[in-house]
């Protein structure tokens, strides 16, 4: 099933299936059989249970030590929202990224609108963290999950992070970190790419100002991102 993941990128277990076979060494049987196969997995239990547990250690763990072309450890964390009958879903979920495709890892569903929390989103690390070794890893994520406390949260746990930014976010700390915060965002707005480091409660963070792809005169021209690695001003790529 993994495997299959990988090679088809996608979940879809109707696309799945004819990529069975060839996994299998098995190209006599019907694709058909194979999706009954596939659905068979959904419903034994210790599949529901601890399967894909297992799998995505053996993952996590092969990324980490043998596949010398991962050059880049990276999870994502989003949500999605929309509204069933009278209950409100809001998935929050956390993934794995591996050679451009997002694997699962855990999600919760919040069941309310707006933004997660601060809070909440410590509590779905906590628990990813008890069932995958996530150390090390960095964390990608959009302009609604910063926070300092959240960014406390994952320096002290030993995740990495990328984060984007709101424009109006910890200005007056990234201006006391060296250069005045305008003048950084000008100089970004020149096509420079400009990075300052910055204190917020104790820690240390690495503020990125850069134009967006669509270039300085579309409608949101930078793109400011927080991190906490450690060493020379971030590359990005």
């Amino acid at each position: 099933m993994g495997c299959a993941i990988l090679l088809k990128e996608t979940v879809n277990l109707n696309k799945l299936k004819n990529h069975v076979g060839l996994l299998l060494g098995n190209r006599q049987t019907k694709t058909d059989s194979h999706y009954k196969r596939l659905t068979r997995l959904f419903n034994d239990k210790t599949a529901q249970h601890k399967l894909w547990k297992w799998l995505i250690i053996w993952l996590l763990d092969y990324i980490k030590n043998w596949d010398g072309r991962s050059r880049s450890w990276y999870l994502t964390l989003d949500g999605t929202n929309w509204q069933l009958g009278n209950h409100q879903i809001h998935l929050l979920m956390l993934c794995l990224v591996y050679r451009g495709v997002s694997l699962p890892l855990l999600w919760h569903d919040l069941g309310k609108k707006g933004h997660s929390s601060q809070q909440e989103r410590k509590r779905l690390l906590q628990q990813a963290m008890k069932l995958y070794p996530l150390k090390g890893f960095c964390l990608l994520a959009d302009r609604e999950y910063e926070g300092k406390e959240w960014f406390k949260f994952l320096t002290d746990n030993q995740i990495n992070f990328i984060i984007r930014l709101p424009k109006a976010s910890y200005k007056a700390d990234i201006s006391a970190g060296g250069k005045a915060y305008s003048a950084l965002l000008k100089r970004a707005l020149r096509g420079r790419r400009v990075s300052q480091w910055f204190e917020l409660d104790g820690y240390r963070y690495q503020f990125v100002a850069l134009c967006h792809q669509d270039g300085p005169q579309s409608g949101d021209p930078l793109v400011l991102l927080v991190s906490n690695l450690i060493g020379p001003p971030m590359r990005l790529v």
